[in-house]
């Protein structure tokens, strides 16, 4: 009986830090059944990606976007009462406060009027993809984005020269629109660039001689257009193949066989590096020494000991090396002949 006692004393002893327990562990799981409690995303941040959401519809029944799932969809899960980083196509980066680094909005058939002074307030965004979405504007200001898709959105007009003052752009593809004009030459202060995708636009004019800078360019896309002109050639221009220009009936040069006209024949620079050594006035080449013969060939051997024996450190290292070979060649005779 006593021990009874005991244990139920020990219970009344034991009741309220059970009960404490029992509150603290209610707490603890509300907690984790709502992670940070909407406080994990920047605030303006959320409310930059509200007026994004405000500004794109569901594209209209007449849209000739293809309907790839429910229109508009992408966006319910876009709510001010909840975790911009849990939002279906945001993607976020960080510890404690994730700044929004990704958005990608296509196959959604979305559309509408994209104010580009919307994305100053994401200064941490590094990916947008807007495929397929037709926004009828191409945003700027997004200085830190490595990898900007815009394809297949319909967009009309020049590419805005201000496109190349996003730096650390590694990736670019704004094909399959309705851009025209020329393609500017700012896009070669696109000094990261990767990859480049101007393919089925209306661009013509020449392609800008400038981009051969981009010497990290290892895909290029040009073809279905209305370019014109040489094709420049250098650096990695010098690797591209004919697909890459494919359907621009006005280029003309390497890759292509089509030649031009105005001017001669060009080659990569591998090939001219080869032929160089066979041109006029080539420094390490023997017409120079053989332009004839009789009285022309003391000219070509003069010139030639001119070039190649005045360096006085050169003729004693030449000097040296014979002696040494023709020591050489004397010990060798009297090491057979001791033998």
């Amino acid at each position: 009986m006593r021990d009874y006692c005991r244990i139920i004393a020990c219970c009344f002893l034991f009741l309220p830090f059970l009960s404490s327990a029992n509150s603290t562990f209610t707490s603890l799981s509300q907690t984790s059944s709502h992670p940070f409690s909407g406080h994990r995303c920047v605030g303006s941040e959320k409310t930059a990606l509200l007026r994004l959401k405000r500004d794109l519809s569901a594209a209209k029944p007449e849209s000739p976007l293809p309907l790839q799932r429910a229109s508009g969809s992408l966006l319910t899960s876009w709510k001010p009462d909840t975790d911009c980083c849990s939002w279906e196509g945001v993607t976020c980066h960080g510890v404690t406060t994730d700044h929004v680094v990704g958005i990608k909005l296509s196959g959604h058939n979305l559309s509408g009027l994209v104010n580009s002074t919307e994305f100053l307030d994401l200064p941490y965004l590094e990916r947008l993809n807007l495929v397929n979405c037709n926004i009828g504007e191409i945003p700027s200001f997004l200085q830190k984005v490595s990898r900007l898709d815009l394809s297949n959105n319909l967009f009309e007009g020049e590419i805005p020269e201000e496109i190349g003052d996003l730096k650390l752009l590694e990736v670019l593809n704004m094909s399959r629109n309705n851009l025209k004009g020329e393609i500017p030459t700012s896009l070669s202060k696109l000094t990261l660039l990767e990859s480049l995708d101007l393919s089925k636009n209306k661009l013509t004019g020449a392609i800008p001689m400038p981009l051969i800078s981009l010497t990290f360019l290892s895909v290029l896309n040009l073809s279905y257009n209305r370019l014109e002109g040489t094709i420049p050639v250098g650096n990695q221009f010098s690797t591209f193949t004919s697909d890459s220009y494919q359907e621009n009936l006005g280029l003309c040069g390497f890759p292509l066989s089509n030649k031009c006209d105005d001017v001669e024949d060009q080659q990569p620079p591998e090939a001219q590096e080869e032929s160089i050594l066979s041109e006029p006035g080539s420094l390490f080449s023997w017409k120079f020494a053989l332009l004839g013969y009789g009285c022309a060939v003391p000219v070509g051997v003069a010139i030639g000991h001119m070039l190649f024996w005045r360096n006085k450190r050169c003729s004693k290292l030449i000097e040296q090396a014979f002696k040494a070979k023709n020591h050489r060649r004397q010990s060798n005779e009297r090491n057979r002949k001791r033998r």
